[in-house]
């Protein structure tokens, strides 16, 4: 018998979102192994769920429920999802949780699936995979893998169809001036170090070849043919492995072959793979054989990986004395998917050669250098980590003509940047008069611009915008609500509009309508609205509804709680449909804030309740909130008609916030920079204000504030 996952473990404990989802979902089955070692979990729920999100209530199912206890938690889940669901816009939902399902299962599956085109056609999806040997050995298991996710498990009707594509050759890039001085740094490091070891190998190597005959030939002549000798490693038959004389070899033999940077190799099997790194840790243990495994971790700052180096106990001491971290190497050996650390390492080692730092250190050799305004020292909390100094002594070696300071609310870290200008300025006014030469210009030397990253609250943001001049009296209003599915105008879509009419204060006419976004509405926006897929599915598109509210709307005023939000929508709808938008907006958040300088908040129920003294019924939904607006709205007019206002265009000069009604603002960022001495002094000066006058939790810097400061 079913249940509700809530009853079915009550007292689980999970982070709210993850606890909101699974107690829509609904658990079919809980079995058990014999061994009791795994439990499974059968559920299905009306949302898709993401795997990373099940995984953690697997985790908190174990842990929590079964603590001490040496058992796996797997969850089986179901969707039943509406009918808005196309392959297309499930894949783009779910192939995050596709991609993680992937690499704990076959980490080679992964990286195909990861590298595959998909398009779709009609109820087909396709997906390319890149021609290969990894492309057709996995196409069959992933097929079948894709096939019970979106058909079973999600409840598609849908063919899985692979085609193979070449792999596309990267067209040579154009290279920088950068690009090209760090590969000649390269270049004549890896010269020096063949240098080095062509040396080591020396004259000695190759006059030991002309006087042993041995030694320059591959085989030897004997009563049968030509036997070919071969040196062994373990000594035995074959001759005594000959010991290198290069002092850059630290194990194995000597190799070469072409680097191939870390981020390069995947899970598929490579043999004499040639890598270069840095060692960045270094463990070595020893086997029950008496052999000592090195697990070397190495970078070469493009990506890491693990080597794994059987080492001989004879071999130890000195293979410990020469490998260290911190030393850089070239090695040759095996890459291949470990199955037991679930990552690709090098294994197989044939030798190790150390070679010399091949890092570039960093400059900036643009030949026009960029002045950097935006910067954060230690002195901005949870922001910056890095010494002023250290920030303005790199700026000053890389040749910028300056850099400005930009902490968030203070300027402490200025004292220290003018300390470090004066004496930047003294060694080049030294270093001119040792060298002959006239002494830097002060004002021509490198600039440090004082400046902040303040909070700017907007105190001055318009109640009314686009007026025309209209009378408050005259115009027709429109009050009106959108209902989205998320908070981009341009990514997301309207499912809902509700607005009222009012003319010469009275409500006349009503508009309300679902707009099919024919896309599914998401789990959080269907929690706040109530809005469900199969309320949207049979309502006519935007094509067909946003026409019928352009003519509804026509020749009036629009007014919203946050029209701005409401206004953008529309705007941006309009214009996708060729729609003309040219309104006056009237926002009642702006004139709630005008009415009840004090109150905390200013969200359209709490602003409800104070003009009705009535809870708001039916909140987030269009319709119900364009009634409440409307409501408020009416109850707003005669309050104007108090202060004398007769015309729209004077409603903004209501906004001259006090400053309790300042800290209930919500800040945003601002970089402000001082362009002379009056400058910084008016910085310094809107910081303490700032401080002193407006602090709130951030120290908030009035926009009316500022531009007062400016036009002083």
């Amino acid at each position: 018998m079913s249940k509700g996952f809530a009853e079915v473990f009550p007292t689980l404990k999970l982070t709210e979102p993850i606890r909101e989802l699974m107690n829509q979902t609904v658990v079919d089955q809980v079995t058990a192994t014999k061994k009791q070692d795994l439990i499974r979990i059968y559920l299905h729920s009306p949302n898709l769920i993401a795997k990373s999100d099940l995984y953690r209530v697997e985790d908190a199912i174990r842990k929590q429920l079964f603590p001490g206890v040496s058992l796996s938690v797997r969850i089986r889940e179901r969707f039943v999802l509406s009918s808005q669901y196309t392959p297309e816009n499930l894949l783009d939902s779910y192939k995050d949780s596709i991609l993680l399902e992937l690499k704990s299962h076959n980490p080679v599956l992964y990286t195909v699936f990861k590298n595959a085109e998909i398009s779709f056609s009609d109820e087909k999806v396709v997906v390319s995979l890149e021609e290969g040997i990894l492309g057709h050995s996995y196409s069959k298991e992933l097929c079948l893998i894709l096939d019970r996710i979106l058909n079973e498990r999600c409840g598609l009707s849908c063919e899985i169809e692979t085609n193979y594509v070449q792999r596309e050759k990267a067209e040579p890039v154009a290279e920088d001036s950068w690009e090209k001085k760090r590969k000649e740094v390269r270049d004549r490091q890896e010269r020096a170090a063949r240098e080095a070891q062509e040396s080591a190998e020396g004259g000695s190597t190759e006059a030991k070849r002309k006087d042993d005959p041995a030694s320059s030939t591959s085989g030897r002549q004997t009563g049968t043919g030509t036997q070919t000798s071969f040196r062994n490693r373990r000594g035995r038959k074959g001759g005594q492995t000959p010991k290198s004389t290069n002092p850059a070899l630290l194990y194995g033999k000597e190799f070469d072959g072409e680097i191939i940077p870390l981020r390069e190799l995947d899970a598929e099997p490579r043999v004499d793979v040639c890598i270069h790194g840095q060692i960045f840790s270094l463990d070595v243990r020893v086997t029950k054989t008496g052999k000592h495994l090195y697990i070397l971790d190495l970078t070469d700052f493009t990506d890491s990986i693990t080597v794994k180096v059987f080492v001989n106990e004879e071999q130890n001491e000195e293979f410990q004395a020469k490998v260290k971290k911190g030393t850089f190497v070239k090695l040759k050996g095996v890459s291949r998917f470990d199955s037991f650390d679930k990552e690709v390492t090098i294994s197989s080692v044939s030798g190790i050669l150390q070679i010399p730092d091949f890092t570039v250190k960093r400059m900036d050799t643009a030949p026009n250098k960029r002045v950097e305004l935006h910067c954060h020292t230690k002195m901005s909390n949870m922001d910056g980590v890095s010494e002023v100094k250290d920030i303005i002594k790199r700026a000053y070696a890389w040749g910028m003509p300056g850099i400005a300071i930009t902490d968030h609310g203070v300027v402490q870290a200025l004292t220290d940047a003018n300390h470090v200008y004066e004496d930047l300025y003294k060694e080049a006014k030294k270093a001119a008069k040792e060298a002959g030469l006239e002494a830097p210009d002060r004002q021509n030397f490198f600039k440090i611009v004082p400046g902040v990253e303040c909070y700017l609250v907007d105190d001055k943001k318009e109640i009314v915008t686009n007026e025309k001049g209209q009378r408050v009296e005259d115009p027709e209003y429109v009050v009106f609500d959108l209902e989205t599915t998320g908070f981009s105008p341009l990514k997301n879509r309207i499912i809902e509009i509700g607005a009222v009419k009012i003319r010469q204060g009275k409500i006349v006419d009503r508009f309300s309508e679902f707009v099919n976004p024919k896309v599914p509405i998401p789990f959080r926006i269907r929690q706040l609205t109530s809005i469900t897929d199969e309320m949207v599915m049979d309502a006519g598109t935007r094509q067909e509804i946003l026409p019928r509210f352009a003519e509804f709307i026509r020749g009036s005023v629009l007014v919203g709680h946050n029209v701005s939000f409401d206004v953008s929508f529309i705007k941006q709808n309009f214009k996708d449909l060729g729609i003309a938008f040219d309104y006056t907006s009237v926002d009642t958040v702006g004139l709630s804030r005008v009415f009840f300088p004090t109150q905390a908040r200013h969200t359209l129920n709490v602003v409800y309740k104070t003009i009705t003294g009535h809870e708001m019924e039916g909140h987030h939904r269009a319709v119900n909130d364009a009634e409440c607006t409307a409501e408020i709205f009416l109850a707003f007019l005669p309050m104007l008609a108090e202060k004398k206002i007769e015309k729209l265009g004077q409603v903004n000069g209501l906004n001259d916030a006090p400053e309790k009604a300042v800290k209930h603002l919500r800040p945003h960022h601002c970089i402000l920079l001082a362009k002379n001495t009056k400058g910084r002094v008016n910085l310094y000066t809107l910081v303490s204000k700032s401080h002193l006058e407006y602090f709130h939790r951030y120290p908030l810097v009035p926009k009316s504030v500022l531009e007062s400061t400016e036009r002083d």
